[in-house]
């Protein structure tokens, strides 16, 4: 089973009807079905629109889809909820290591020091550019000791590092 989301304003309730249409057949061609069909967008002084959608290719096993009005954004969340996930969380109490931390302060250093290093010697060809990104990316993220944690996103989805700090 694929299940893809998606954010764009060419979603149901759009005003660009030809992109909708063009984007309706390329979904539906491919075996695709949108699970959400109720507005997920609301702006004060706007029309309500779909925008924000979820295509799956396997509607047998899906249980619930849906939107979450939660009142932090003009986007509602939108949800699915498969058999599937039922086999898959019961595996999920295995422990988990954690060898990166992408949280903003890392990514907000990561982001100076690429553009320094880049700046200050130009890579040659691709091959060095990749070099100096992997050496970069290994200095802002990578953990000095893996952390052990059952904090994954099939039995934490919500949670992420980024939101404890």
């Amino acid at each position: 089973a694929v299940v893809s989301t998606q954010s764009g304003h060419y979603g149901r309730g759009s005003k660009n009807n030809k992109l909708v249409d063009e984007f309706e057949n390329k979904v539906l061609g491919t075996g695709f079905f949108p699970l959400i069909s109720v507005a997920t967008h609301e702006k004060p002084g706007c029309k309500t629109s779909c925008i924000d959608n979820i295509l799956s290719n396997d509607l047998e096993n899906t249980l619930k889809s849906g939107t979450l009005n939660l009142g932090v954004s003009h986007h509602h969340a939108v949800f699915h909820i498969n058999t599937n996930m039922n086999s898959q969380i019961k595996h999920s109490q295995a422990k988990v290591m954690q060898y990166y931390d992408y949280c903003n302060t890392n990514i907000d250093s990561f982001l100076i020091s690429i553009d320094n290093k880049l700046k200050s010697d130009p890579p040659d060809d691709f091959s060095s550019f990749c070099k100096t990104f992997n050496n970069e990316l290994d200095k802002a993220f990578k953990l000095e000791k893996p952390k052990c944690s059952k904090r994954t996103p099939l039995n934490n989805p919500w949670i992420t590092y980024g939101l404890i700090k």
